[in-house]
């Protein structure tokens, strides 16, 4: 049997392919991290629907250069994320600014922003953990203890039902209606590019220009007709589905602005089902409380829903201490990783990510790593 062997060390990510399609470059400039989050994650407990939990992560440049954010991504639409400052210098901080809505949401959550730069190809992630429960409140605002350097608050509502199209808070109208008001792509893998075709009309007395159409996970992609309408004219709204940057039950938004003074943007509700072409079990990597300076072992069995090559994919990863091995198994359906991690001498958070990217038809699966080393004084 043969075994391809990834070492990452310090600051070293090898890639690989099969020897029919191998890419000696280096790539480790392109996936060390230049910014970091010390706290990557923020637990907010348990919180009724509805409300609007709020959290600041703080971003750190630990390099000797300046650090261009150039894409600020969400899981999903119901959470959004803002960075204090499109730069950030040598040894400089920042902060992203996360908000969730829990509006529709029950039980445990977990919302992650990804924050890409200019200089490398991982983005660095911070994450929102909790319970949502119940219905919402009545209108409140409390603030949770926040970590070291951070601020956090939580906002809780009054119940409100909306209908599947609805305009951004305000009393303004909408100048456009949409036929179908949803958008579900329903059941899509993730290689999958589908598209979904929405009807806009102009319902103002007023011609109407579409400015811009946005969308609130950064996994779609639009397209237009033309943009401007008479009254009571339409124009066909294509959407694109990109669901391999997307979660498995993706719930969005898009909105549609317009030039008209004082009219609110349309928003269309977007769902989908996406179904991953790889699956890993265990689905994340788990490093917590290794103790500082030793070494641990894991195994994550991968399964493709086709064949897809599982043992000709490329591996890409930059965690320090981390050794990968991608063993075979008995068809190009299913296969190994083997992990070694040697944990630093020192105790700290561990996180990142394994991306396992499948030879055309690509597919790329993302495999979360997360924990802690504990060191020689007890839990870090």
């Amino acid at each position: 049997m043969r075994v391809r062997r990834v070492v990452l060390g310090v600051i070293l990510t090898t890639r690989f392919f099969s020897s029919a399609a191998a890419d000696p470059s280096p790539v480790a400039a392109s996936l060390t991290p230049a910014l970091t989050i010390a706290i990557p994650e923020f637990d907010f407990g348990t919180v009724p629907a509805g409300t609007v939990v709020e959290h600041e992560f703080v971003l750190e440049n630990g390099s000797a250069a300046p650090v261009q954010v150039t894409r600020v991504r969400s899981s999903c639409g119901c959470t959004a994320g803002h960075v204090s400052a499109p730069e950030i210098a040598p040894g400089a901080k920042g902060t992203v600014q996360v908000r969730f809505d829990t509006t529709g949401r029950s039980g445990r959550q977990t919302k992650e922003v990804f924050i890409s730069t200019a200089a490398v190809s991982t983005p660095v992630v911070c994450r929102l953990v909790g319970a949502v429960e119940g219905a919402a409140a009545a209108a409140a605002t409390a603030t949770l203890a926040p970590a070291a350097g951070a601020t956090a608050a939580v906002t809780t509502p009054p119940p409100a039902k909306a209908p599947a199209a609805v305009p951004l808070p305000g009393s303004a109208p909408v100048a456009l209606t949409s036929v179908p008001e949803t958008v579900d792509f329903g059941h899509v893998w993730t290689h999958e590019r589908p598209r979904r075709e929405v009807t806009l009309t102009n319902t103002s007395s007023t011609r109407v220009r579409i400015r811009e159409v946005t969308d609130g996970c950064g996994c779609l992609s639009s397209n237009l007709d033309r943009r401007e309408l008479a009254p009571g004219e339409s124009v066909t709204l294509g959407l694109v589905l990109h669901p391999d940057s997307g979660e498995l039950d993706l719930q969005s938004t898009v909105s549609v602005v317009t030039d008209t003074p004082q009219a609110a943007p349309l928003r269309l509700r977007v769902a989908a089902q996406v179904r991953p072409q790889i699956v890993a079990t265990p689905a994340e990597l788990d490093l917590r409380d290794v103790p500082a300076g030793s070494t641990v072992e894991r195994s994550i069995a991968l399964e493709s829903q086709d064949a897809i090559g599982l043992p000709r994919a490329r591996v890409d990863c930059a965690v320090s201490g981390l050794q990968i091995e991608l063993v075979p198994g008995a068809s190009d359906r299913v296969a190994t990783l083997r992990c070694r991690f040697t944990a630093p001498a020192e105790g700290g958070p561990v996180q990142g990510f394994v991306v396992l990217t499948t030879a055309p038809p690509q597919s790329t699966l993302k495999i979360r790593i997360s924990g802690t080393v504990v060191g020689l004084g007890g839990r870090s």
